[in-house]
């Protein structure tokens, strides 16, 4: 980050947790999700000696951005302001299987369904919302 310019974009998509969404990482993904884990405390994943290539913790986004605990983020990587934090994502993800090959629905569909995402995301985004757009802005020192 300390090549970033004054004014330059840290721009992420990651996983977001929502009561939906944790069920999907929890018990339907390779990689685990724990809420219990303190990415600010140097206590991100297992405290095992050899890190496997899926040991990843899908929280730990929202550990560091989500409600109540942006702040406390920010104070730790200062000149940071944040631009954006905005839940979205749902069927077309879903049904896409994400990077796999297949997929569950036809490349036609994808407008529809993701059309369909956009115009209904406010009724939807904090219960099921399963990735979020994170963009912060480094300020001048």
């Amino acid at each position: 980050m300390r090549i970033l310019t004054a004014g330059g974009r840290l721009i992420l998509v990651e996983p977001w947790v929502t009561p939906f969404s944790y069920f999907v990482y929890r018990y339907l993904h390779q990689e685990d999700c724990d809420l219990s884990a303190r990415p600010l405390e140097g206590k991100a994943i297992r405290s095992e000696n050899v890190k496997k290539a899926f040991d990843g913790n899908q929280a730990i986004p929202y550990l560091l951005f989500g409600p109540g605990t942006l702040a406390k983020t920010l104070e730790s990587v200062p000149g940071f302001k944040p631009l954006a934090v905005e839940p979205f994502c749902l069927f077309a993800y879903m049904l896409s299987l994400s990077f796999k090959r297949i997929n569950l629905f036809p490349e036609a569909l994808y407008e529809v369904i993701a059309g369909f995402e956009r115009r209904t995301l406010p009724l939807w985004r904090s219960v099921v919302a399963l990735s979020v757009l994170l963009v912060l802005e480094k300020q001048a020192v």
